[in-house]
């Protein structure tokens, strides 16, 4: 089994994620496993990108505030981190596309 090897030079491609409202779907209750109390935020949002597109929820933090309406780009290398026992996790952090002319995508979509 082999690797693949990606640098932004060879492969570069853009995913883009639109926000088309900042209301915030809250749960919060009793875990019937753990007893403890729990409370989970999501947005909605959409994905655009070449190979994949829809609909999706983001899961915010406890103290993190909605993302406002607009488009943005998904920040990959802030998205990725080491986790317990050198595990590899991804939580999606996104970046805001101030002006499409000047904003500077992590991904195009060139194959050297």
């Amino acid at each position: 089994m082999g690797f693949l090897t990606v640098s932004k030079e060879s492969i570069t491609m853009t995913i883009k994620v639109i926000i088309e409202s900042e209301e915030l779907n809250e749960r919060s209750g009793t875990s019937a496993r753990t007893g403890k109390p729990y409370r989970m935020r999501e947005q909605q949002a959409r994905l655009s990108s070449p190979l994949i597109a829809g609909p999706f929820r983001i899961t915010l933090d406890d103290s993190q505030a909605a993302y406002s309406v607009g488009e943005y780009e998904l920040d990959f290398e802030r998205s990725l981190r080491f986790g317990s026992f050198s595990s590899l996790e991804f939580r999606p952090v996104f970046r805001r596309l101030q002006d499409q002319k000047t904003a500077a995508p992590l991904f195009s979509s060139k194959v050297a």
